[in-house]
């Protein structure tokens, strides 16, 4: 729904027009052909995490159509992302916060990230070494957007993103400046300065908004804090097939450290 809006708003050569001079968006079909959803995200996905997909077929075969227990060739052709949606939602909520299970929450946010942002962020490096192996940044991803916020930031804001780096933090306690200083010390010029903090819970989210919008005022880059509750809400629409209204809530953010 979200690239179908943005090649209908961009006049895309997908999008249609009627003989009485309507023009209507790309067909979902002509979409797929174009922009594929990754086999291989689905591979690595499924296999860091089982019961997600597990998940994925019990939920997929309460739905109205379906066509009894799924085939292989169903995520290539019907991947239902409202159901996937569904079911990372229920596996986020099974995650104890806490140290004993820092890897997993890690690992489940490299693909639910992934699958949240597509197509934009792609190519995801988990634990990616830098300064000679000295510090190493939690996730990054290459920033593939060619609209939308990811591409905003780069051009309209000028904010340095060919890189998205993402901190995972299983925190039973709130997020503070160490967790702020730690990302912003992984950001540069080659890399880029636009990160993501990914933590559990907060107990004024306000006041972390404004941590994050005076580490921008200090020219030590920029961070989007999305805790549980933000994760949770962008699957949420995306199982709402409301996909689109996440780059408004990027935006909405984003606004705060910029103003």
């Amino acid at each position: 729904n979200f690239i179908q809006e943005e090649e209908f708003n961009r006049g895309s050569p997908l999008v249609r027009t009627l003989q009485n001079g309507e023009r209507r968006p790309p067909t979902k079909k002509s979409l797929r052909e174009k922009f594929p959803f990754s086999k291989d995200f689905v591979a690595r996905f499924s296999e860091s995490h089982p019961d997600v997909l597990e998940r994925y077929k019990q939920l997929y075969s309460t739905i109205d159509g379906a066509r009894g227990a799924l085939q292989h060739t169903d995520f290539d052709e019907d991947l239902d992302e409202t159901v996937l949606a569904t079911a990372l939602i229920e596996r986020l909520v099974s995650i104890p916060p806490g140290q004993e299970a820092a890897n997993e929450f890690h690992s489940y946010m490299v693909g639910a990230l992934e699958f949240i942002f597509w197509p934009n962020l792609i190519y995801p490096i988990k634990e990616t070494p830098i300064h000679e192996g000295r510090k190493r940044i939690d996730v990054t991803y290459t920033n593939a957007a060619n609209s939308g916020f990811f591409h905003r930031t780069h051009s309209a804001h000028e904010i340095a993103s060919n890189m998205v780096m993402v901190e995972c933090k299983n925190y039973s306690k709130d997020p503070a400046n160490p967790e702020l200083d730690q990302l912003s010390g992984r950001f540069s010029i080659n890399r880029g300065k636009l990160g993501l903090l990914v933590y559990r819970t907060v107990s004024d989210y306000e006041r972390l908004l404004m941590r994050c919008r005076d580490t921008a005022a200090d020219g030590r880059g920029f961070i989007l804090p999305l805790g549980e509750e933000q994760v949770t809400e962008f699957l949420a629409l995306i199982a709402s097939r409301e996909r689109s209204s996440i780059d408004g809530r990027l935006q909405d953010l984003l606004q705060v450290l910029i103003t």
